[in-house]
């Protein structure tokens, strides 16, 4: 079991960017990751919740999008996490008579039991892009003369195989 760890003052969360980098070693899309340098402490059921969504999302571009890009993109403030996926692959009709599948299902489930909420946007031909908003439930107070905004970004691009 992955222990994704997003604690104040750390480094961008680990779990997140090796993802990005073992997507991007196995295929040829090229990945930009911006991460903010610090986060709040979340509870382990939000570490989870990004983590598999980050999973799941790059899982179903590397299967099914045919991109050559992605961007992941993650941003606090004192009482939200959002969370932004988007690639430029084939995309799909999002209003569709059947279901989507199993994965995004449990993706939004599994943010809507945290109290967030996840929007999908894909246009055929141009791209996916997976928005994710959750409210920080944190294991630590956030000090009170915090602004709770992560100022500070590390920006990371990484390219896939040839």
């Amino acid at each position: 079991a992955c222990r994704l760890t997003l604690g104040r003052g750390r480094r961008p969360p680990r779990a997140v960017r090796r993802e990005a980098r073992e997507l991007s070693r196995s295929t040829s899309i090229e990945s930009t990751l911006v991460l903010p340098e610090t986060v709040t402490k979340l509870d382990h059921e939000s570490e989870i919740a990004i983590y598999r969504t980050v999973q799941e999302a790059l899982h179903n571009i590397a299967k099914h999008a045919g991109a050559k890009h992605l961007r992941l993109e993650i941003s606090q403030t004192r009482t939200t996490i959002r969370m932004v996926i988007e690639d430029d692959g084939i995309g799909f009709p999002t209003r569709r008579q059947s279901p989507q599948g199993f994965g995004l299902l449990g993706m939004r489930e599994r943010i809507a039991a945290l109290g967030g909420n996840v929007r999908i946007r894909s246009i055929p031909e141009k791209g996916t892009r997976i928005s994710v908003t959750l409210p920080v439930h944190s294991e630590s107070s956030i000090d009170e003369n915090d602004e709770g905004t992560t100022n500070s970004v590390n920006c990371e691009r990484i390219h896939g195989a040839v």
